[in-house]
């Protein structure tokens, strides 16, 4: 691998290349190869001649480079053992218009932890949610840690970004129910979400906007029986998402 090469996939550990570029890198096993199997472009892999997914990429026409481990780790800023690299394209879902099928769809506003955000995608691709739209001061999504906490997901749940603003006109337009996510709100335990509608989720610490709950139509809470004073954004997405999927099937 050439000193220019290697500079030129470094790069890509930064935001501003990576959109500069329209790619980003994948690190690791697990995650290059639920990156191929998924709809997504994968430009190129890089990986150990030892590597068990050289017959993914086969079957899927992926140029593959065999690497040195140092070579690898080189590239790689994961400290795990690692033997595979991706450089994938951007998205073009991210330049789709935004369309809203039946179902239900998680606005995130202002989500600024990349755990969090890795973690909200997995329950979303756990629980056949729609689609995820996020405000643009929340974390990247092809960020690198975002990528290893979502477990796949990241390739499989489709991912918009869209202001507040249009986001509300949109949803008043598509004629979608907003449901806003606060301290002090109706019991899910008490009420019946629809079969159709947006969830929203807001900042680890500040929750949502005055804009969102004043725009939202039903106001929503888990009921607590402790001392926290609160839930994590992605624990309580987790138990809003398995509160819609239950009231959706009628359990």
């Amino acid at each position: 691998m050439s000193k220019s090469e290697l500079k030129e996939l470094k790069s890509l550990h930064q935001k501003k290349y990576r959109e500069l570029k329209g790619k980003f890198l994948v690190e690791g096993d697990k995650s290059v190869q639920e990156a191929i199997k998924s709809d997504m472009a994968v430009e190129e892999v890089y990986a150990v001649d030892s590597w068990a997914g050289s017959e993914l990429c086969s079957s899927k026409n992926i140029k593959l480079d065999f690497v040195t481990k140092r070579e690898l780790d080189s590239i790689c800023e994961l400290k795990n053992p690692n033997q595979a690299v991706a450089v994938m394209q951007f998205p073009q879902r991210q330049k789709e218009s935004i369309s809203l099928n039946d179902g239900w769809n998680i606005f995130l506003e202002k989500i600024q932890d990349p755990g969090n955000l890795g973690t909200i995608l997995r329950i979303a691709d756990w629980y056949g949610i729609e689609k995820i739209l996020c405000s643009p001061e929340s974390v990247e999504p092809f960020n690198q840690k975002v990528i290893q906490s979502s477990m796949g997901a990241v390739f499989r749940v489709p991912l918009r970004t869209i202001n507040t603003e249009e986001f509300i006109s949109f949803a008043q337009v598509a004629d979608v129910k907003l449901y806003a996510t606060a301290m002090k709100g109706e019991s899910i335990y008490r009420e019946i979400a629809e079969e159709r509608g947006i969830l929203m989720m807001g900042n680890e610490g500040n929750g949502l906007s005055s804009e969102l709950l004043d725009a939202a139509d039903r106001t929503v809470t888990i009921p607590g029986h402790g001392k926290a004073e609160s839930l994590n954004v992605a624990v309580a997405t987790g138990i809003l998402t398995d509160w819609i999927s239950r009231s959706s099937s009628g359990d």
